[in-house]
């Protein structure tokens, strides 16, 4: 998911409403035990000829016992920064980010912050 996932033109595109009126939501009191350490997750899709695919994680990347490597979270910050702080802006916070231990000061990483 990223900012575009919330975007109102696409959330009331064709597509999603399809694919809206074919979820159903529900809670697995199984999966209750892991909480709060962990918020787990089950997705089940059911095909048109009845067959089932279930794909179950416990601990979600990001987590602690799962972080998200360097790369990914790079890709992520790009995703959500990129919007406002456009591309080379964004990738100067990075950049900012991976000189502050060499830095005397914050300056340079809450100047790249600033909205253009």
């Amino acid at each position: 998911m990223d900012l575009a996932s919330f975007d109102e033109r696409f959330l009331q595109s064709n597509e999603v409403q399809s694919l809206m009126g074919k979820v159903k939501v529900k809670g697995e009191i199984e999966l209750d035990r892991y909480f709060p350490q962990s918020w787990p997750g089950r997705v089940k899709i059911t095909v048109a000829d009845g067959r089932s695919h279930v794909h179950e994680i416990i601990i979600p990347k990001g987590e602690t016992a799962n972080p998200m490597s360097a790369r990914e979270l790079e890709e992520k910050f790009l995703n959500l920064a990129t919007p406002l702080l456009g591309e080379a802006g964004a990738r100067l916070v990075i950049h900012e980010i991976d000189a502050l231990d060499q830095s005397d000061s914050l300056e340079g990483f809450i100047s790249a912050l600033k909205l253009r």
